[in-house]
């Protein structure tokens, strides 16, 4: 897992983001783009939280052949992933969600 990881100069005030794997940023070997000070703060930020559920339950009976049923409906877009996946894995196709 990729995280991002913000620092603030305490000499400057430029701040850097540094993306890196789960096991964190090692602050000691980092220096200030700014002024090439070692002399950098954590910043912390609250974490987002994206919403999973649909407003309106969709629709899949586009990606189904017209003899199939019933059409599956997505109230996610978890459930829309899995009902993707299936159909991939069905049909031959390789279908995203953007």
């Amino acid at each position: 897992m990729i995280c991002t990881f913000t620092f603030e100069c305490f000499k400057c005030g430029v701040q850097r983001e540094i993306m890196r794997d789960n096991a964190g940023v090692d602050k000691a070997r980092l220096k200030c783009s700014n002024c090439n000070t070692r002399s950098l703060r954590r910043i912390y930020a609250p974490v987002a939280v994206k919403q999973d559920t649909f407003v309106q339950a969709r629709d899949l009976a586009s990606l189904m052949p017209v003899d199939e049923r019933p059409v599956p409906r997505a109230e996610s877009n978890s459930e829309l992933k899995r009902i993707l996946r299936k159909h991939d894995e069905k049909y031959g196709t390789n279908l995203e969600v953007y």
